[in-house]
Formats: C-alpha cells, sequence, structure tokens
C-alpha cells in the first residue's frame, strides 16, 4: 500500500472497530506496545510511512576565472554548486486498544533534510 493510500485508509478508522477489521483495512501494523492504561489488555498498534522526495538544490557558489575571448582579461564569474535534497517526511498513525475494540488513534507527522553533494 503506498503512504498516501495507507494515510487515506486511515480516515476510515471508528471508533469500536475490532482487531480484525482494522487489520484488514491498514494491514499489519510496524509495531506494537503496551498502552499506558488499567486494562490488562490495552495496548498501541503503530503505523509508519514514510515518503523521501529528492531534489537538486543550490547550496553554495563556486568561483570559476576566465578569460574573457575579446579582450584577453582575466575575470572570474559565481556558479552555483547543487547538492542532492533528500526529504523524509514520516507519517505515523498510534491505534488504542481496550481489549478487542479501536478506543481512539492519533497521528503524528515530522519531517528532515539531508544534503549530499
Amino acid at each position: 500500500m503506498s503512504p498516501k493510500s495507507a494515510r487515506d485508509a486511515w480516515r476510515h478508522l471508528q471508533v469500536g472497530m475490532t482487531r480484525d477489521e482494522v487489520r484488514m483495512l491498514l494491514g499489519e501494523p510496524a509495531g506494537t506496545r503496551p498502552a499506558r492504561a488499567t486494562s490488562a489488555e490495552a495496548d498501541v498498534w503503530i503505523y509508519r510511512h514514510e515518503e523521501r522526495v529528492l531534489r537538486q538544490k543550490a547550496t553554495d557558489l563556486e568561483t570559476i576565472p576566465f578569460v574573457d575571448p575579446i579582450s584577453g582579461v582575466m575575470g572570474s564569474i559565481q556558479e552555483p554548486v547543487y547538492s542532492q535534497e533528500t526529504t523524509t517526511f514520516v507519517h505515523a498513525l498510534y491505534v488504542h486498544w481496550d481489549g478487542d475494540a479501536l478506543e481512539s488513534w492519533r497521528t503524528d507527522a515530522s519531517q528532515s533534510r539531508f544534503y549530499a553533494r
């Protein structure tokens, strides 16, 4: 499932759904953890989807010497230096269970950038 279609599926969650219904809608979770609750059957399923966007971005300027072909005069120009920018978007969904019933959920999103020359 693509990240966009997975996030679209998150919109179909409803309080009271069973674990099997959520599995059919979203697939297996990326992870699970115990919930901070009084019920021994309370836990949290975690779904994560990452999207990476790559692009070239001018990150510096480099001085390039040149000789004017007509006058013979030395000069220099500034040329951009390009680096690959990788932007990573992380979308997370936390599904909170109380026994076999979906109790609540929340989403979180973050982004980071990395530059490579």
